[in-house]
């Protein structure tokens, strides 16, 4: 009944509804229109038979089927739409209103509509893509994105809807990966062969590596002894390293990436030794051989001291290899600001209306500036970009010579404008306009229109609060947390507030005595280290 709804709806508005309803009910049962749906061309000509009359109902229909190809014609169903309405209700008394509803459903269907073999074709394919996507969504996706991946804006977005629907997506692993996006217990993982310098041959030679008696690899420099370094060079490896392929030995990024020469030196020489004939005083008692001897236990006290990049120093070095970012975004860390004052995201703008104001939060990944023809000022079209997509940004003679400094930096941004949207028939085109005079109505805007997000919070936020879980609480780390505090460098207006998460999920909240912190990226990253990722901070 839920079915055929739609049309009972059209055919009640009718005099005649039982002749009219019977008629629908042969033509669902011999199976020539479909319940609910018009799927192909011999489901819409179907529907003239309770329609105007014949001559107009088959006109339409060709050029239904001519305006599906050709879209120049669509003037002609227009024109139709009069002489099949007038038809039905002289023909079969059927009222204005229902025979134009009817016409609506088969201009519809000209809009993409084919024959009943394609159309046939098409909705088997659809079939099994839903059923893969419903039943074995992270597969699926996997595979989207290997088919995808010579187009970083497709694999970007591909990695956006993933995360979506609840699929985590992991940085490469030279222990796990293989050359294409693969699966690993129920999580997407990205293929080395994505990543940026790294060609099928080295992918060959690391899955080789590993592949033999000694297994996964145990460290950078174990991977260096054990790889065809022929197949593998530095530029390799110093990719790999930049997307986190090594993260799985617990080694700050940027401490790998130091000790990458020293790594090549050793292996080539235990390499030299081994064809050699020769080997090490571990090799003969079983040791585990010269990655072990003299490898990252034997790393010299300079390289020891080295920490980890900051977070926003790992996520562009990460996007510089992948493309885009995978482990994080450098909005992250802005998350409370960006729910407080962003008014949109850029994939709700398309569902905006025209001339919306909108304030959003993004970083600039382009800009191209160009001058007035006239030779009086320039303009310029930045490419800004959220988790969600990116979108135009275009800012005109004295608004942009009065942000041209934050437009053109990296750093993340608060941006207020007007939106304008253009609806098309088959996209819709999104852009948004800094500044400008207000349209008649309209009050003047009021602050600035391009902010920094790091002024944002500095200025706005009241507290800072750390939350961590009561399994990584340790004597050592809260004393560590205590110090950094208490730095002066750190100082600020914000209140520090420390909130652990017992094994039974209560949280206890505290305030830290005595101090007041600046809510900054530099406190944001010290924390992290102290605990050694397993920490949350929230800037209010």
């Amino acid at each position: 009944e839920e079915d055929v709804a739609p049309y009972r709806k059209l055919y009640e508005k009718a005099d005649r509804e039982a002749l009219m309803q019977a008629r629908l009910n042969r033509q669902i049962g011999a199976g020539l229109i479909p319940k609910g749906t018009t799927l192909n061309q011999s489901m819409v000509n179907a529907k003239p038979a309770d329609g105007g009359s014949l001559a107009a109902e088959r006109m339409a229909i060709d050029a239904a089927m001519i305006t599906s190809i050709d879209r120049s014609v669509a003037d002609v169903m227009a024109a139709l739409r009069k002489v099949f309405v007038e038809g039905a209700a002289s023909t079969n008394d059927v009222s204005a209103e229902t025979s134009g509803e009817i016409f609506d459903l088969m201009e519809k269907f000209a809009e993409y509509g084919f024959n009943k073999s394609h159309s046939a074709a098409y909705a088997l394919i659809t079939y099994h893509t839903a059923y893969l996507k419903a039943h074995h969504k992270v597969e699926f996706m996997a595979a989207l994105l290997t088919n995808d991946k010579d187009a970083s804006d497709k694999v970007s977005k591909g990695i956006r809807n993933a995360r979506k629907i609840g699929i985590d997506v992991l940085p490469p692993s030279a222990n796990l990966s293989v050359a294409d996006f693969d699966v690993v217990d129920g999580k997407i993982l990205f293929g080395m062969a994505g990543v940026r310098g790294v060609g099928g041959t080295a992918v060959e030679a690391i899955i080789e590596a590993r592949s033999v008696a000694d297994g996964p690899f145990k460290d950078l420099f174990d991977f260096c002894e054990r790889v065809d370094l022929k197949r593998v060079n530095k530029k390799v490896m110093e990719a790999l390293i930049k997307s986190g392929a090594f993260d799985f030995s617990n080694m700050p990024r940027a401490r790998m990436l130091a000790a990458l020469e020293l790594a090549v030196d050793r292996a080539q020489q235990a390499q030299k030794d081994r064809a050699a004939g020769q080997g090490s005083l571990f090799d003969l008692f079983g040791g585990g051989g010269a990655a072990v001897a003299k490898g990252a236990l034997a790393m010299p006290p300079e390289l020891l001291r080295i920490e980890e990049w900051s977070q926003r120093e790992l996520l562009a070095a990460e996007k510089d290899c992948l493309g885009f970012y995978v482990s994080g975004h450098p909005l992250d860390r802005y998350a409370d600001q960006i729910e407080q004052y962003a008014t949109a995201s850029v994939e709700q703008l398309k569902d905006l209306e025209n001339y919306a104001k909108v304030t959003l939060a993004g970083i600039q990944t382009s800009i191209k500036v160009r001058p007035f023809k006239s030779g009086e000022g320039k303009m310029a079209i930045v490419l800004f970009e959220d988790p969600t997509g990116s979108v135009e940004v275009i800012a005109l003679g004295d608004d942009f010579n009065t942000y041209e400094s934050l437009l053109c930096s990296d750093e993340p941004l608060l941006v207020v404008g007007t939106l304008r949207v253009e609806r098309e028939e088959d996209r819709v085109n999104v852009s948004v306009r800094i500044g400008g005079r207000p349209r008649r109505g309209e009050a003047e805007a009021t602050g600035p229109a391009v902010m920094l997000l790091s002024e944002v919070r500095s200025n706005r936020a009241r507290t800072l609060e750390v939350g961590i879980h009561a399994a990584v609480v340790t004597p050592e780390r809260m004393a560590a947390l205590g110090a950094l505090v208490r730095e002066p460098r750190h100082s600020g207006n914000c209140e520090a507030l420390l909130r652990i998460t017992t094994a039974d999920g209560c949280d206890v909240r505290m305030s830290i005595p005595g101090v007041r912190v600046a809510p900054d990226d530099g406190l944001q990253d010290q924390l992290l280290r102290i605990f050694s990722g397993a920490c949350n901070v929230h800037v209010h």
